[in-house]
C-alpha cells in the first residue's frame, strides 16, 4: 500500500470542501498586493509527486488555473512505486518518469521551477531558493519524504562504490538491485526494513518476493 500525506495549511481539513464557497474565485478585490519581485495565488502547490500534481490537476477545475501555482525543481515526474519493479527487474527505470510540464492538465497553471527556501505560514508565504517570494491563501503541502543515507556509516561510499549493494529508494541506486541479484548465485542475502516512517513501506518486503 502506497499512502502519500497531504497537509493544507491555513485551512481546517474539514472546510476543504467548501474553499471554492469561501473564496471569491471572480472578484479581483479579493486579490493581494505584491512587490515586484513577488507573486500571488489563491492556491500553492509544494511538489510535483503523485500527490501535488494530482492535486494540482483536481483543484485547478475548482480555483482556475491562472490561480494556481506548482512549486516543483525537478523537470521530471517520477512515479516512484515503480522503482521496485525496476529493481525487480520487470520496468526499465525510464519507465518510471515523465517530463512534468505535459502532466499538467491545466495550460493556465503557473509551475514554479525552484527550490522552497522558507515557509511563512503567518504571512502565508513562500520564500523560493533565488530569493523570489509567492504569496498564497491557500498552501498544499506534498514534499513527501527522503531518505537520509548518511546517517548509516559507509552506506553513501558503499551504494557509489559496492556492486551488490543498492536502495529501491533513490532513482540512481534502484538500477543495481537487479543486477545484483541476477550476479548472486550463493552466499546470504539481506533485505532491510526500517523502524522509521517511510515513504512505502511495502516496498523493502516486495524486492524480497520478486528476487
Amino acid at each position: 500500500l502506497y499512502t502519500t500525506r497531504v497537509n493544507i495549511c491555513g485551512w481546517p481539513y474539514s472546510q476543504f470542501s467548501s474553499l471554492s464557497r469561501d473564496l471569491d474565485l471572480g472578484s479581483s478585490s479579493s486579490r493581494l498586493n505584491f512587490t515586484p519581485m513577488s507573486r500571488g495565488f489563491k492556491l500553492v502547490i509544494a511538489g510535483g509527486g503523485s500527490a501535488g500534481l494530482s492535486m494540482t490537476n483536481i483543484l485547478s477545475k475548482t480555483f482556475g488555473g491562472n490561480n494556481v501555482a506548482l512549486v516543483e525543481q525537478s523537470a521530471n515526474h517520477y512515479y516512484q512505486p515503480l522503482w521496485t519493479l525496476v529493481g525487480g527487474g520487470h520496468k526499465k527505470f525510464e519507465d518510471s518518469f515523465a517530463p512534468l510540464k505535459p502532466l499538467i492538465s491545466d495550460r493556465d497553471v503557473t509551475w514554479i521551477q525552484q527550490r522552497i527556501a522558507q515557509i511563512d505560514p503567518d504571512e502565508r508565504q513562500l520564500t523560493l531558493n533565488n530569493g523570489d517570494k509567492v504569496s498564497y491563501d491557500v498552501l498544499i503541502l506534498a514534499l513527501g519524504c527522503s531518505a537520509d543515507y548518511s546517517r548509516i556509516p559507509g552506506l553513501v561510499e558503499g551504494l557509489e562504490s559496492a556492486p551488490n549493494l543498492a536502495s529501491n529508494y533513490h532513482p540512481k541506486h534502484c538500477q543495481k538491485t537487479s543486477p545484483a541479484i541476477r550476479n548472486t548465485t550463493h552466499g546470504r542475502a539481506i533485505f532491510t526494513h526500517p523502524n522509521t516512517p517511510i515513504k512505502c513501506a511495502g516496498a523493502s518486503q516486495k524486492i524480497m518476493y520478486l528476487a
